[in-house]
């Protein structure tokens, strides 16, 4: 964080991590110092933006954090029912998948023993 402060009549920006505070720079007027100070942490903050934003898209390229979040909050709003529903219909997919594996399997197999 910047900002800045006055110590026996001169002006400083300052820099400070939440542990350690460091004089910057002694400027020679009271509002070039809170200016600098001020511009330092806005471009402090949006450095800090703009990595947030290529961290998440580098993180996700095609933007699929929105659509699994949109699909946590409608499995959030599901009735027992429709919970109910969901799993049965799941259920069937995954046994269609399985025998579909199983047919690949056993045709391998056939063509593995001629």
């Amino acid at each position: 964080m910047y900002f800045s402060v006055i110590r026996n009549n001169r002006f400083f920006v300052i820099v400070a991590d939440g542990v350690v505070e460091t004089e910057l720079i002694e400027l020679p007027t009271e509002e070039l110092s809170d200016q600098v100070a001020y511009l330092l942490q806005l471009a402090w903050n949006e450095g800090e933006l703009w990595g947030k934003e290529t961290q998440r898209k580098e993180m996700d390229p095609l933007g699929y954090s929105k659509v699994i979040s949109e699909a946590i909050l409608r499995m959030k709003s599901l009735t027992h029912d429709e919970i109910n529903a969901e799993s049965e219909f799941n259920e069937k997919r995954i046994d269609e998948y399985n025998r579909q594996v199983m047919v690949q399997v056993l045709s391998w197999k056939s063509t593995e023993n001629q």
